[in-house]
């Protein structure tokens, strides 16, 4: 008996893509020599062979089309509804907690609870404390604030509008004070 060349897990990863035939030679010779020698694993080859027989023995089935859509109409309105329990959350809390119970929103919430949980940890002693962090939020968006209203009044455009707004108020003015000396009222300078 010579030695195994091959180890059980290696030759294991390698059953599958025997029995797909994707090997080399040489690597086809060194999987079928271990089998040859290692009864565990020949074993293993003989039942992942029958699996895919009769996985090709089995006929395709075709799914109808509609079978979702009556899946889907019998868990939300169908009969079978009243047979799912409701949860003892929905009882406390009502329908509106349902989203809140779902997988990806308890891991999202998990992932900030983490996150929050770890910012002590991080070496920041002046960030540590989350009213510091939402101080620090705050502050931010009232700079980026001011410099967008700084940059807007600094705009060529919007002095130019707000000049040529000026001058129009100022015609108008002069124009209602003109229209207004000429009536008999401001002609004497007094009102008699």
């Amino acid at each position: 008996m010579t030695p195994l060349h091959l180890s059980c897990a290696a030759c294991e990863e390698q059953i599958a893509e025997l029995l797909d035939g994707v090997l080399s030679s040489s690597q086809k010779a060194e999987v079928k020599a271990h089998l040859a020698q290692c009864a565990a694993c020949a074993e293993l080859a003989r039942d992942a062979g029958g699996a895919v027989e009769l996985m090709g023995r089995a006929s395709a089935v075709e799914v109808p089309a509609t079978l979702v859509p009556q899946i889907l109409a019998e868990i939300t309105t169908g009969p079978s509804r009243v047979l799912v329990e409701s949860s003892f959350a929905e009882r406390i809390f009502g329908r509106w907690i349902r989203p809140a119970l779902q997988p990806r929103f308890a891991l999202g919430f998990a992932m900030a609870a983490l996150s929050i949980a770890v910012i002590p940890r991080l070496g920041l002693p002046s960030v540590a404390s989350p009213a510091k962090l939402l101080t620090m939020a705050e502050n931010r968006i009232y700079r980026t604030y001011d410099r967008v209203v700084k940059n807007y009044d600094n705009l060529a455009l919007v002095a130019d509008v707000q000049n040529q707004i000026q001058d129009e108020m100022e015609a108008w003015r002069d124009a209602d004070g003109d229209a207004g000396r000429g009536t008999p009222e401001n002609e004497g300078g007094q009102r008699q």
